[in-house]
């Protein structure tokens, strides 16, 4: 072989690498909590999927001990565009081996904005589309709709994701169910009293209100500053949620508080 050619050849393989690396840095998934047991057994543990256009949750749960085992959390390059975010999480599941095991139980919460609920005598599936397109617009394709019914509110909830996000999430588990996170919400245990409920995420908080025995309201609002959330909702007697009761949590949970979690663990289908 020629000088000429192995410069050639050379060339082209750091050019290969330079674009790997450039997508690994473009796409890569940011690590906010990672506690998890030192050995997992998958076929005796669920895992509990969250989400959304900020990043990727996971809780870990042995059923037949009520024992929650582990929680970690991603969190997406928010300074890069979405269409990526497919690509990051194939990185995350490759880089993480204890995700390519096989769940006895895998649930997909996908808390995302685009949702529209209706109720049973309004609802017709072949209309899920345009009843999506009409209230979120119809600018973006290659989105996957789903919908989840609600018999607690008597109400189904339609909603689209990406199919590429969609796909990668279905390719990596074994045995899922998913449901959106407004539908998780309104089939949980209603509250005994009148109450407003808010989820903080980095770039949007997801509200809640229950009042006079039924919800008036359950809706996703953004914000880039922190100043701006008192110009979307006022606070008063604030109080802030705790774990779910008569489960174990691992100890190092301890060291922060609680309401850090307690959505993500509320998530669980069981509870």
């Amino acid at each position: 072989m020629s000088f000429l050619s192995k410069c050639v050849i050379k060339n082209k393989q750091r050019i290969q690498q330079s674009k790997k690396n450039s997508i690994i840095a473009i796409t890569e998934m940011k690590t906010l909590f990672e506690i998890l047991p030192s050995s997992i057994d998958s076929e005796n543990s669920t895992l509990i999927c969250e989400l959304s256009n900020e990043g990727v949750s996971f809780v870990l749960k042995n059923e037949e001990e009520n024992s929650f085992l582990g929680v970690a959390v991603y969190q997406f390059d928010k300074s890069r565009p979405q269409a990526g975010y497919s690509i990051a999480l194939q990185i995350l599941f490759h880089q993480k081996e204890w995700l390519t095991k096989k769940f006895n139980k895998t649930f997909i919460i996908y808390s995302t904005p685009e949702s529209v609920l209706v109720p049973f005598s309004l609802y017709d599936s072949a209309q899920n589309e345009a009843v999506l397109n009409l209230v979120h617009g119809d600018l973006h394709s290659q989105e996957t709709i789903l919908s989840d019914l609600i018999t607690e509110q008597q109400v189904y909830n339609i909603f689209r994701i990406p199919t590429q996000i969609y796909n990668a999430v279905q390719n990596q588990f074994f045995n899922v169910k998913s449901m959106h996170q407004y539908s998780r919400i309104l089939k949980q245990k209603a509250p005994e009293k009148d109450k407003l409920t808010v989820i903080f995420y980095t770039q949007k908080m997801v509200i809640s209100l229950f009042k006079e025995g039924k919800y008036h309201l359950i809706n996703s609002f953004t914000f880039r500053t922190a100043e701006e959330v008192s110009y979307i909702i006022y606070f008063t007697n604030i109080s802030f949620y705790d774990n779910p009761k008569g489960c174990s949590y691992p100890t190092e949970l301890s060291d922060y508080p609680a309401h850090y979690f307690s959505h993500i663990f509320a998530l669980d289908p069981c509870e």
